[in-house]
């Protein structure tokens, strides 16, 4: 578990406040956005908005490759022990699962690009999650930020992407999420804060940039 500050520790208190509703709310948030829902949530987006046959083989291959190897490669891990809690709450046990996300969205990026059948705007977001990824394993090695807000942050942004206002709903998502870690005591301010960065931010820049 990571440690607070007292000033962050009062911060947090102040803002959100205490109570056992507050506490099964927050865990209940937290399940619901760990990063293989909001994995799935993602792929949900896309394929609503590209959904032609012509590429629906395309992107039911990449969502199983990068859902499918990172779960079972933690599966692997949890079995054998190296990660030990299935929340990964300490920093030097997310570094090898965060590696076989990496390496599911590199793959997941390689596949589009060989089969050429997805659409560009999609080639990119894969593109840039695979470079989210290598940052975020690197930041892992040295520091534990939030892959929830991050994976949340990334949902939010492309789904206002994708679907404009429409996806406003997914914004007031990714506040909760971020809440719940804080509420849980699961990162600090900073850590929160630095993946949404990464993750919302970064995408929204590119893609504002490439101008597709």
């Amino acid at each position: 578990m990571s440690s607070v500050s007292p000033s962050e520790n009062l911060l947090v208190k102040a803002l959100l406040g205490n109570g056992r509703f507050r506490y099964k709310l927050a865990r209940t948030i937290s399940h619901i956005g760990n990063p293989l829902m909001t994995g799935i949530m993602m792929m949900v987006l896309f394929l609503f908005k590209f959904n032609d046959p012509a590429y629906r083989t395309t992107l039911f291959i990449y969502a199983a490759i990068i859902i499918l190897i990172p779960f079972t490669f933690f599966l692997f891990l949890y079995k054998k022990g190296i990660v030990t809690d299935i929340y990964i709450r300490r920093r030097e046990e997310r570094v090898w699962p965060t590696a076989g996300l990496t390496v599911g969205c590199i793959l997941g990026f390689l596949h589009l690009w060989v089969d050429g059948q997805a659409p560009d705007l999609f080639i990119l977001f894969a593109f840039i999650a695979s470079i989210q990824n290598v940052i975020n394993l690197a930041i892992t090695t040295r520091w534990k930020v939030s892959l929830h807000a991050g994976c949340a942050a990334s949902l939010a942004t492309w789904g206002l992407i994708l679907y404009g206002a429409m996806a406003i709903p997914l914004v007031i998502f990714l506040m909760l999420v971020a809440w719940s870690r804080l509420y849980l005591k699961r990162h600090t301010p900073a850590q929160i804060i630095a993946n949404i960065i990464l993750g919302g931010v970064v995408p929204l820049v590119v893609v504002a940039l490439v101008n597709l």
